[in-house]
């Protein structure tokens, strides 16, 4: 792309679309994005809502290595909480209500994996990974049917998220 096509944004510049306020929202990783419809209280959150599968699926936390930053996330789903939209957009399927909700489902899950890889690294049990990824499949195949959850996760498969939290905790001692 030619380097005058090329337009910067930095936090609190309005941009070429006043209505639409840009979020950075680290976490998943670095560079992200989010984008608040200041109109209609929609926020297009790309993964740093998690991945919503369906209406009433749990949240799925995207966490793949090599750049999910944990502690980064928790201050994007506070500012999340903070601007309070209406609805999300997420990457990873349609439009949902309840962000605020679905923020701190997201903030769990998160933690709750987090404890669960650094328990499993403290005893040496690598294989919880896989143990994960089938869980998960369980856990959202009533939502969306086993075929859903294994062509989704045959992409992406959870083991993924599990490992990069492993990757971030080796980077990132407490």
């Amino acid at each position: 792309m030619p380097a005058d096509r090329i337009r910067t944004w930095t936090a609190g510049d309005p941009g070429p679309r006043p209505y639409l306020r840009a979020l950075s929202t680290p976490g998943h990783i670095a560079h992200h994005l989010a984008y608040l419809d200041e109109r209609d209280g929609t926020l297009y959150s790309g993964d740093s809502l998690g991945i919503v599968l369906a209406d009433g699926a749990p949240t799925h936390p995207a966490t793949p290595p090599p750049a999910v930053d944990l502690r980064a996330w928790e201050g994007t789903l506070e500012e999340i909480r903070a601007v309070a939209p209406e609805r999300f957009g997420a990457a990873h399927f349609g439009f949902h209500d309840d962000p605020v909700g679905r923020a701190a489902e997201l903030a769990s899950a998160l933690e709750a994996l987090e404890r669960r890889v650094r328990d499993a690294m403290s005893r040496d049990d690598m294989d919880d990974a896989f143990r994960f990824n089938s869980e998960v499949m369980a856990r959202l195949a009533p939502y969306v049917g086993e075929e859903r959850v294994a062509a989704y996760y045959g992409t992406f498969p959870a083991v993924k998220d599990w490992e990069g939290v492993k990757f971030y905790l080796e980077r990132n001692t407490r």
